[in-house]
């Protein structure tokens, strides 16, 4: 057998939009009743779905299209049932299928030689189904977990883990002060916004603040941004030798006449551009105007941080899509 590239395990989040290439040997037949395996190794290429807009995936599944009417059937949704583990990726007409499962979702390089793996083919309703993405395991959520386990069982791992400079037990202690409860979430930075902008104090923000507003004290809007873009962007927060590996974002938020196509997203930039990502919340799929939303999350891998800069985006199609905050808090953890 030939000698081939390993593919690297990625530790990044995948944007929503971006394009992936899943692989297997599976069945080539969206017809469940029919199975037909394939003699060679497969490839198509699908685009990232967001999971709160794959949670809200839903349809009927079967039945006979007559006359722009589906007759028999059955319902099928997503709704609940998509984690922090799992990512969803969708092409109409193509998809992975009945025996692809364990098989990678890579983002390809122009020559396949330096494909990163960011997912792993796991389940879904039917095959290529319009209504439904695929979903994989989520590779950067286990990351850490995964290389505990490569660098601990191999006897020559990849050079991309770094098993040499894996965290100390001993780091426990700078953790938790010595509870022994490793991976518990620590708080780096709060801003309850109780004096103005606070940590997010940095120029050209389209912003304002409240002592109080919607029962809440402490409140910034984001609004008035040009081309219905507004933004509320941190300062540069400095992690000095922090032992965390993981991060989590949690903020509270208000939508004011944010219309089904309108998005809230959440950005972060670490040591400058070195890893980077976004989550997005649609107001077709996720939240609704007019009410608090607390604790909202964004969880990312970020080994080594050094520092990190946060940015809140108000996409909407006109000025009067605004979005309040009440409080936003930076957590990390070791995983181990």
């Amino acid at each position: 057998m030939a000698d081939v590239d390993l593919v690297q395990v990625d530790p990044g989040i995948v944007p929503v939009g971006a394009a992936v290439t899943v692989m297997g040997w599976g069945d080539t037949n969206e017809d469940p009743s029919i199975q037909t395996r394939s003699l060679e190794l497969m490839e198509t290429e699908v685009f990232v779905v967001s999971n709160e807009e794959c949670e809200q995936s839903s349809g009927t599944i079967g039945g006979t299209n007559m006359f722009g009417w589906t007759i028999g059937g059955y319902e099928q949704d997503y709704h609940d049932q998509i984690t922090e583990n799992m990512m969803c990726a969708e092409d109409h007409g193509e998809d992975s299928c009945q025996g692809d499962s364990g098989g990678p979702l890579v983002i390809r390089s122009a020559d396949g030689s330096a494909d990163r793996q960011v997912g792993i083919v796991s389940w879904g309703v039917g095959c290529a189904e319009e209504e439904f993405p695929g979903i994989y395991s989520r590779i950067s959520a286990q990351y850490e977990w995964i290389r505990q386990h490569v660098c601990n069982g191999s006897s020559a791992p990849p050079a991309s883990f770094n098993c040499n400079n894996r965290v100390a037990d001993t780091i426990n202690d700078v953790v938790t002060g010595g509870t022994g409860n490793i991976g518990s979430w620590t708080t780096i930075f709060e801003e309850n916004f109780s004096n103005g902008l606070g940590l997010f104090g940095r120029n050209g923000n389209n912003a304002r603040y409240y002592p109080d507003a919607m029962n809440r004290g402490g409140v910034i809007r984001i609004e008035d941004g040009e081309a219905g873009l507004s933004v509320l962007e941190s300062n540069q927060l400095n992690l000095g030798n922090n032992p965390f590996t993981t991060f989590k974002i949690n903020f509270s938020f208000y939508a004011i006449e944010m219309e089904h196509s309108d998005n809230l997203c959440l950005e972060y930039d670490v040591d400058n551009g070195a890893i980077t990502g976004e989550k997005c919340w649609s107001s077709l799929h996720v939240f609704e105007n007019d009410r608090w939303y607390d604790d909202e999350s964004l969880v990312f891998f970020a080994p080594d941080a050094r520092s990190l800069s946060i940015r809140f985006r108000v996409e909407g199609d006109d000025s009067v899509d605004d979005v309040l905050l009440d409080a936003v808090t930076i957590q990390g953890r070791v995983e181990l």
